[in-house]
């Protein structure tokens, strides 16, 4: 993902991770490649994990309620087993 970012032209002001460990790999590959973040280019990430806050520069995130989501899907497994739901 990163090696197209930087290899796109014009290069994207930014990029989007799945997950904060995605995220702190691209950091990474932006850093080997001499790159600024956030300057030159920021990354944004669909995740919360507490070290998502430390990083230095922080990383814009998109919290998700990760166990809700987890308990929901649960449920609506149940009920499709008990015949609640088609």
């Amino acid at each position: 993902m990163t090696g197209c970012a930087l290899a796109a032209r014009p290069q994207p002001a930014s990029l989007f991770a799945g997950n904060d460990f995605i995220a702190f790999g691209a950091i990474q590959a932006l850093r080997e490649a001499r790159m600024d973040v956030p300057a030159d280019m920021s990354v944004a990430v669909f995740d919360d994990l507490p070290p998502g806050r430390v990083l230095d520069p922080s990383l814009t995130v998109v919290s998700q309620p990760a166990y809700e989501i987890g308990r929901r899907a649960a449920e609506l497994r149940l009920e499709r087993f008990d015949g609640r739901c088609p």
